[in-house]
């Protein structure tokens, strides 16, 4: 079987390097995508040294019409696409009822978690169609399963996410896969940035709280980038089915329940 061509967004945080070095074993040719030029310059170097083929592009997937920008430049390459692997996301944490918990805050959750991977996978879709395994596999989080404090805009933007992801599954059977990841609290920068807003909040120290966050996680310690890679490989070189897979940390997966549910007869009112 030839190597993937890949798109991979949030190609330059914890999780994303950590499917750089997972992608590039299988030799693919990767679109990585990041907000940092110098950032995806290193990505793009990781990816290469694995043995995979690196296509490092600048976007901001905050700003709208970048997802469309991106859609357009993949498809005119003309080399096929076979995974999309819907990795952006940021965190910015404030509890409901705070100054900072304002329209802007939601909104911009929304647009980086939900709308940009939303409108990148929309558009992509003629390129994944023409693959014989085109796969769509959005990361979303624990936090797209329940609540927890102080992420009331970065939950909702998950559970859309996931909820959107299920529904596309569905949609495209058939056609596109559509899998799901649900990692529990990841040893990454976004955990550490979150980590910081609650010590800062709290007077506690940022070890402090990140052992907590592994207290709370299943396996009582943080899910590791690699964990999140490899589960990642096993959705995207497995049947096109729609899965969602969640992460509790130490090695294990369990399949959400119901997951992607079958079509109702009368879709909910």
């Amino acid at each position: 079987m030839t190597a993937p061509c890949v798109l991979l967004t949030g190609a330059s945080g914890g999780i994303g390097l950590a499917l750089c070095d997972a992608l590039g074993a299988l030799g693919a040719r990767v679109w990585l995508l990041g907000r940092s030029e110098e950032r995806l310059q290193a990505a793009a170097a990781r990816l290469g040294e694995a043995g995979g083929e690196p296509r490092p592009m600048t976007a901001d997937l905050g700003e709208r019409g970048a997802a469309a920008e991106v859609a357009t430049r993949v498809l005119a390459e003309g080399s096929g696409l076979d995974w999309a692997i819907q990795n952006a996301g940021i965190v910015e944490t404030a509890p409901v009822g705070s100054a900072a918990a304002d329209d802007s805050h939601a909104r911009r959750l929304m647009q980086v978690n939900f709308h940009a991977p939303r409108e990148l996978t929309q558009r992509l879709l003629p390129g994944l169609e023409a693959s014989t395994r085109g796969q769509v596999l959005f990361v979303a989080s624990s936090a797209a399963l329940g609540g927890a404090p102080y992420v009331a805009g970065y939950a909702a933007s998950k559970h859309a996410l996931l909820g959107w992801a299920r529904c596309a599954a569905l949609d495209l059977r058939g056609r596109v896969g559509g899998q799901a990841l649900c990692p529990h609290f990841v040893d990454s920068p976004m955990t550490d940035a979150g980590a910081r807003f609650v010590a800062d909040r709290t007077g506690r120290s940022l070890e402090a709280v990140k052992e907590e966050y592994a207290r709370l996680n299943p396996s009582g310690t943080l899910v590791t980038p690699a964990e999140v890679a490899s589960a990642a490989l096993q959705l995207l070189q497995g049947e096109r089915t729609g899965r969602v897979l969640e992460l509790p940390g130490g090695g294990e997966r369990v399949v959400v329940e119901p997951g992607i549910a079958p079509p109702a007869s009368n879709p909910p009112k």
